[in-house]
C-alpha cells in the first residue's frame, strides 16, 4: 500500500482563536453541530460563506446545546420532529507544515464519508445494514465489532459534503497562519447525522433472545405470554360476554337481543387455535377423542368437555335461543370448526352455517377467573388447583402448561419486534452510545478514518427533554361552518355502513346496537377537515375533563392567551 500522510481534524475555523486549541485532544475529533432550522443546510453554508453578517468562527457556538449530566457526558441529539438537526463536521489535512487541507478529487473515485458506531463493551461497533424483513419494510441491519482504526466489511457509510470557508482571519492570528485569511483558501466536510435512523439502529432480539431476557427478568414466570394469549382471546372476551369478570364495577352481559354470534364464533376458533399451538394432547382429546395425556392436561379437558355451547340455524334471529335445538357440548362445537380454522387468520371463506351463542345458558357459563399475577398462582398448594380456582381456566391451563413443561415463545406476530429500549433509561439498561468517525477513501491506498467525534445518545421522537416544534393550528368559525369545503372523502364497505348505521344515542343509556337495516350498499361521504378538527379538539377536551381528576391533565395543556381580534363576520345564516 501507498503511504500518504494525511489526516482528520476539527473543522478548521475552530483551531487556535476558533475555540480549540492546537495541543488540545478536541483538535482531533470531528465536531458536531446543531442547527434549529428547517433550512439547516442553507444556514450551515451561509455560516461558512460568511453571509448576513455570520463568521465561520460562529461554529463553536453551534454545538449541540443540550448534553446528559455532567458537561463531559454524551451529547444527547433529538429527532428532525422537534426542529434539530445535526451535522458532523471535520477537515482533512494533509500532516506537514501549515496542515494545508487536502483536495478531494472526485473524478478519481476519491470521496469522504462518516460511520456511526455503538460503544459497547470499551469497543466499537459497526453498523452493517441488511434487506427488509418484509418486502416494504424498513432496511434491517445489525451490529458488527470493528477495529476503531479500519472499515468493517458491508460497514454502513453516510456521506460527507464539501463547504468553502470564507476569509475571516485578522492579520496577525492564529487563523491567519494556517491560511484563513483568504477565501477558500479552506474547505469542510459535513454530513447530515440521521437521527431519524435510532429505531432501526436500536436493535430487535432473537426470539430465542426474547424469551432468555424475559426468564432472567420474571424467573418464576408471573408473566406467562402464553397463558396471557389465552386470557386475551378466549376468557376476558367471554367473560365479558356473560358479565362475570372480576372487576370493579362488575361488567353487564350483553342486553337482551344482542347479537353476540360473532364474538362467540370467534371466542371458540381462538380457543381451537390456542389449544392446538400450545396444549395440542388436549386439543386433539377435545376434537377427537384420544387421551389428553396427564393429570392435569385431562383436569382441563374435562372442565372444557363440561361447558355446553348454543346454537341455532345461521338464518334464526338472536332472540330465538331459548328453543330448540339443543345447547351441544363444547368439544363438539369445537370439533365442528376445525374446517373453518382459517377465519382465525382472516381468510376469505365462508363461515359455518351454524350460529353458536355463549350467553344463553346457565349450565355453561365460565367460572370467575381472578386477574393473572402472583397473587392468582399463590392460591394454589402444592400445584394443585385447591376449592376456589379448581373451576378456573386460566389455573387449569396454567398446570397443564406447567406439566408438559411448555416454554414461553414470541408469537410470529412480533417476531423481530421486542427491543430492550426502557421509555426512562435505567442503571442497568442505560440508552445505547454512539461516536462518529469520518472516513476518506483514494485508492489505492488504504481508508483515512479519523479519531472518535464526542461520544451521543439519540433521543426518542416523543422524549421528554426534546424541545417542542412549535405548531399554530387554526380551528374554523362555527359561525358560518358552511363555507367551509368538503374535501375529504371517506369511504365504508357495506359491513362496516351497517354497523355504524346501528349506532344510536341509546347506547349511550347502556342500551345495545339499533336494529340492522340490512343495507348491502357501501357508503362514500364528504368532510370538511376543518370541521373534523372541531370534532377531534371537541373529542379530546371530553377525554381530558373526565381524566382530570385522574391525571391532572388540564394544568398540563391548557395553557391559553386571548387572541385581540374582533369576531368573524357571519357570511350566511348561522349554522345548527
Amino acid at each position: 500500500m501507498m503511504a500518504e500522510s494525511l489526516g482528520w481534524l476539527a473543522p478548521a475555523p475552530l483551531w487556535g482563536d476558533g475555540g480549540i486549541g492546537l495541543e488540545s485532544n478536541e483538535l482531533l475529533q470531528p465536531f458536531l453541530t446543531e442547527l434549529m432550522s428547517d433550512q439547516f443546510v442553507t444556514e450551515f453554508l451561509g455560516v461558512m460563506g460568511a453571509q448576513g453578517g455570520a463568521s465561520p468562527t460562529n461554529l463553536a457556538d453551534m454545538a449541540p446545546i443540550v448534553g446528559v449530566g455532567t458537561a463531559t457526558a454524551p451529547y444527547r441529539l433529538f429527532q428532525p420532529l422537534s426542529q434539530r438537526y445535526y451535522l458532523v463536521t471535520a477537515s482533512l489535512v494533509c500532516r506537514r507544515v501549515g496542515i494545508p487541507d487536502r483536495a478531494v478529487q472526485l473524478s478519481k473515485g476519491e470521496r469522504t464519508t462518516f460511520v456511526v458506531r455503538q460503544l459497547a463493551d470499551g469497543g466499537e461497533l459497526a453498523w452493517i445494514p441488511g434487506p427488509p424483513a418484509i418486502p416494504g419494510d424498513p432496511p434491517t441491519g445489525k451490529w458488527n465489532a470493528a477495529s476503531p482504526g479500519q472499515l468493517a466489511d458491508g460497514e454502513d457509510q453516510l456521506p460527507m459534503h464539501a463547504a468553502p470557508v470564507a476569509g475571516f482571519a485578522a492579520p496577525g492570528t492564529t487563523a491567519a497562519a494556517f491560511g484563513m485569511s483568504e477565501p477558500g483558501r479552506r474547505t469542510v466536510h459535513y454530513g447530515y447525522i440521521p437521527t431519524g435512523r435510532r429505531d432501526r439502529m436500536v436493535t430487535a432480539l432473537t426470539d430465542s433472545d426474547a424469551v432468555a431476557k424475559l426468564q432472567s427478568v420474571d424467573p418464576t414466570g408471573l408473566e406467562n405470554p402464553t397463558l396471557g394469549a389465552l386470557w386475551a382471546r378466549v376468557i376476558l372476551p367471554w367473560g365479558m360476554l356473560q358479565g362475570v369478570l372480576p372487576a370493579s364495577p362488575p361488567p353487564k352481559p350483553p342486553p337482551p337481543g344482542t347479537d353476540t354470534d360473532y364474538s362467540s364464533l370467534y371466542i371458540l376458533l381462538d380457543l381451537n387455535d390456542w389449544l392446538q399451538n400450545n396444549l395440542p394432547a388436549v386439543y386433539h382429546a377435545l376434537v377427537d377423542g384420544t387421551s389428553p395425556g396427564g393429570a392435569d392436561a385431562t383436569a382441563l379437558a374435562d372442565a372444557l368437555a363440561s361447558i355446553h355451547v348454543g346454537i341455532r340455524a345461521a338464518s334464526s334471529p338472536p332472540d330465538s335461543v331459548p328453543g330448540l335445538p339443543s345447547p351441544v357440548p363444547l368439544p363438539q362445537a369445537l370439533h365442528d370448526l376445525v374446517r373453518f380454522a382459517d377465519l382465525v387468520s382472516g381468510a376469505n371463506i365462508p363461515g359455518p352455517g351454524t350460529d353458536y351463542d355463549l350467553t344463553s345458558y346457565e349450565d355453561m357459563s365460565l367460572p370467575p377467573v381472578p386477574p393473572l399475577p402472583a397473587s392468582w398462582w399463590a392460591s394454589a398448594e402444592n400445584g394443585k388447583p385447591t376449592p376456589s380456582t379448581q373451576a378456573s381456566l386460566a389455573y387449569l391451563a396454567q398446570a397443564a402448561l406447567t406439566e408438559i413443561g411448555a416454554q414461553p415463545y414470541v408469537p410470529k406476530e412480533l417476531s423481530g419486534m421486542i427491543k430492550i429500549d426502557p421509555a426512562v433509561p435505567t442503571p442497568g439498561f442505560p440508552p445505547a452510545t454512539y461516536i462518529i468517525r469520518t472516513v476518506f477513501e483514494h485508492d489505492p491506498c488504504t481508508p483515512v478514518l479519523s479519531g472518535p467525534s464526542r461520544p451521543f445518545q439519540l433521543a426518542r421522537p416523543m422524549d421528554g427533554d426534546a424541545p417542542a416544534r412549535k405548531i399554530r393550528i387554526a380551528l374554523p368559525d362555527v359561525s358560518n361552518l358552511r363555507q367551509f369545503q368538503r374535501g375529504v372523502a371517506i369511504e365504508m364497505p357495506p359491513s362496516l355502513r351497517r354497523v355504524l348505521d346501528r349506532v344510536t344515542p341509546a347506547m349511550l343509556q347502556g342500551q345495545g346496537l339499533g336494529d340492522d337495516p340490512g343495507v348491502e350498499l357501501g357508503m362514500i361521504c364528504s368532510f370538511s377537515i376543518q370541521i373534523m378538527w372541531v370534532l377531534s379538539f371537541m373529542v379530546m377536551f371530553l377525554f381530558v375533563i373526565s381524566f382530570n381528576i385522574i391525571f391532572w391533565w388540564m394544568a398540563f395543556i391548557k395553557i391559553c392567551f386571548p387572541i385581540p381580534v374582533p369576531s368573524e363576520p357571519k357570511d350566511g345564516p348561522p349554522s345548527p
